[in-house]
């Protein structure tokens, strides 16, 4: 079965509520967001996520579901209600992951690391939102062919990094979005500079 974007959906919908709100991940600020669809559509800033899901008997871990599934797609594991990740007091069953500083592409606009089993991964700036008047950059970490194409998003609430690259301590997603700023305009001053 696939969605109207034509992505092949793994997740029983039947099971899930056709609509539901979530904080965004990356601005906590509320969403509703369509069963088998990607993305989101933005949601009063004074709903009360939780009270909304509850009025319509929405659990978390169906909440959850249809959370990770417009972000992520529809066929990863956790787009489904029945998920051990989606299920109350969740945890982890991997070790946490480390993952090393290995280069920064041409452009800035990717950080790789390699993982203890020389697997490739980055940092990418995937998408803008709008958010307080101003634009503000979101980032990924995701796992990347040999090549160093990113292959998709990754939860990396159990993952650490290494230092960006080894001139700044920008080990968070957090630190990242700053680093990123100052990379591209070091960028564009030495591209100017270089024409």
């Amino acid at each position: 079965m696939s969605n109207s974007n034509g992505e092949v959906i793994r997740a029983n919908l039947a099971k899930l509520p056709k609509i539901c709100a979530a904080k965004h991940p990356s601005t906590q600020e509320p969403v509703f967001i369509v069963a088998g669809e990607k993305g989101y559509f933005p949601a009063s800033s004074n709903i009360d996520v939780d009270s909304f899901n509850e009025s319509w008997n929405i659990t978390t871990a169906h909440a959850n579901a249809v959370l990770a599934g417009s972000l992520f797609g529809w066929a990863v594991n956790a787009a489904d209600a029945d998920h051990p990740s989606n299920q109350p007091g969740a945890k982890p069953k991997t070790k946490p992951m480390h993952l090393k500083y290995h280069s920064t592409d041409d452009d800035y606009c990717r950080v790789y690391y390699v993982d203890e089993h020389q697997g490739l991964w980055c940092w990418q700036m995937c998408r803008k939102i709008w958010h307080n008047a101003s634009y503000h950059h979101i980032f990924d970490l995701m796992p990347c062919t040999k090549s160093g194409e990113p292959i998709g998003p990754r939860d990396y609430t159990d993952i650490t990094v290494d230092t960006m690259p080894p001139d700044d301590d920008s080990n968070t997603p957090h630190q990242f979005i700053h680093w990123y700023p100052r990379r591209m305009e070091y960028a564009h001053l030495w591209n100017r500079d270089h024409d």
